[in-house]
């Protein structure tokens, strides 16, 4: 008897390890995914065509935008699919620039074309969710709305877990 209470409490002991070294890390890989998109951007409602050139578009938007993007300066782009098959919304592009700086260029770039061309905005609808999220956290009473490496986030208390916002349709779905 004295050995199998022995075996049980090895047994304890091992699991506590191992579910602490699984936290461990599932917290780095975490890290190391926020650290491999920090030069990603989406870019959404571009129409889609048949034979498009992803990397045409991406260098085009830069032209129009005053920003200058060479094919060197995007490591990949592509669409990506659709959460939702039915919805008649273009698919996303998600562009790879060569680095952070790149990417935060090309933004600098829309942001100042859309004060520039107040009637004519390239709209980034990142702005869009984070401000139904801003209205939806108020109206659900969620604590925290914040934005951090281009994506939104929402917790409703100190102790409950973040939710990442990626459309507006998940932020319709909280209500």
């Amino acid at each position: 008897m004295q050995v199998k209470f022995k075996d049980v409490k090895q047994l304890k002991e091992e699991n506590d390890c191992l579910k602490s070294t699984v936290k461990n890390l599932n917290s780095r890989l975490s890290i190391m995914e926020q650290h491999s998109r920090m030069s990603n951007l989406e870019i959404q409602c571009v129409p889609e065509h048949r034979a498009e050139n992803i990397p045409n578009i991406i260098t085009q938007i830069g032209k129009i935008t005053g920003t200058k993007i060479s094919d060197a300066d995007i490591h990949k782009c592509t669409r990506i699919a659709k959460i939702n098959p039915e919805n008649a919304r273009p698919r996303s592009i998600i562009v790879k620039f060569a680095c952070p700086w790149v990417r935060d260029t090309f933004l600098a770039g829309v942001i100042n074309f859309n004060k520039r061309n107040t009637n004519e905005k390239l709209n980034t609808e990142l702005k869009k969710i984070h401000a139904l999220a801003r209205a939806t956290a108020k109206k659900l009473k969620y604590k925290f709305v914040w934005i951090k490496n281009g994506r939104v986030f929402l917790r409703k208390t100190d102790n409950t877990e973040h939710i990442v916002v990626r459309n507006i349709e998940q932020l319709e779905d909280l209500q």
